[in-house]
């Protein structure tokens, strides 16, 4: 048998207060919970075959008994969670038990149909690795050839995946205002910071590069829905991308490397100068002087206008300019 651990945290989404912090001696932050959810409880209800292979370790019923009242006491106990999630995290055993003699029927015709899996590495190996990039065996059915060290915290995970209070991955913790945590597997937070660190440094060193083009800078800033003349200095619009740089450096490297960067730029100037109009809470784009000539419903469709061949929208788009070079004057 091959045990594989496997640690996940479940965190808060926002972190304590620094007073609390300091004054954890002398307050008691009460717990969040993680409850019932009828979305989530569906969900796990209709994993029937999941539920047999684990919640009799769980429930200690067999639900093949006529006596068990099975699906009662499934539903009674995913209707019935309510787990605490202290505020420096819990921490859940998602790790799995390989074994090549188990009486699982996946394992058993599996291993008849593939003479190169003779150890429980093997097994392992197979169960967590992909043909053509795409996984051998999805997360929620490794059940069939491994078995969870601790079923209770296995089945809570799947349980949180369509939980609506919960991002399963950092990337999503702040899409809805509704979710209150987040789970990191054991390393993910330092494969961030590593990530982060070299993604940053890109957009550091693309910072170096665009200051020193003037020009560049007033495209990026216009990319920004900003107006370069609204800068007292060009330190002022350097110190402004720097800021950008560091709150947020992948918006920076894609304005920095749009390649439609140089066109974008002037449509936003055309708006900015009155050439153009950006109807009001939407993304169309009209001509100023002719409304009803649309551009585009949006700045990508705008830019496709821009780089038309067509005879009567180059046209437009030459003359849109030589108005623009004329204010520029």
């Amino acid at each position: 048998m091959k045990i594989v651990s496997r640690i996940a945290t479940i965190e808060w989404k926002l972190n304590p207060s620094y007073y609390v912090k300091i004054n954890k001696d002398n307050i008691v932050e009460d717990n969040r919970r993680l409850g019932s959810s009828m979305k989530a409880v569906n969900a796990m209800l209709a994993r029937g075959e999941l539920l047999r292979s684990l919640m009799p370790n769980i429930l200690g019923i067999d639900p093949n008994s006529a006596s068990s009242n099975w699906h009662q006491s499934v539903k009674r106990y995913f209707d019935s969670l309510s787990i605490p999630v202290p505020p420096s995290g819990l921490m859940l055993e998602l790790g799995l038990e390989y074994d090549i003699t188990s009486d699982k029927p996946h394992v058993v015709e599996l291993l008849k149909s593939n003479s190169n899996i003779k150890t429980d590495e093997d097994l392992e190996q197979w169960v967590n690795g992909t043909i053509k990039h795409k996984p051998n065996v999805l997360e929620e059915f490794k059940f069939r050839y491994a078995t969870p060290i601790k079923p209770e915290d296995y089945i809570l995970w799947l349980y949180t995946w369509e939980y609506r209070d919960v991002a399963n991955k950092l990337e999503d913790v702040n899409k809805s205002n509704f979710i209150k945590f987040y789970i990191v597997m054991e390393g993910e937070l330092e494969d961030n910071k590593r990530k982060a660190f070299v993604k940053a440094e890109e957009a550091n060193e693309k910072y170096m590069l665009a200051i020193k083009d003037s020009k560049k800078v007033d495209n990026m800033i216009y990319l920004y829905d900003l107006d370069p003349v609204d800068f007292k200095t060009d330190i002022d619009k350097n110190m402004f991308l720097k800021e950008q740089v560091n709150s947020n450096p992948d918006k920076f490297i894609t304005v920095y490397d749009d390649k439609a960067i140089q066109v974008k730029a002037d449509i936003e100037r055309m708006i900015k100068k009155g050439v153009l109009n950006r109807l009001p809470n939407t993304s169309i784009i009209v001509d100023a002087s002719e409304p009803d000539i649309v551009l585009g419903d949006t700045l990508y469709e705008t830019v496709a206008y821009f780089n038309s061949n067509a005879q009567v929208k180059s046209a437009k788009v030459k003359e849109l300019y030589t108005k623009l070079n004329s204010l520029n004057k």
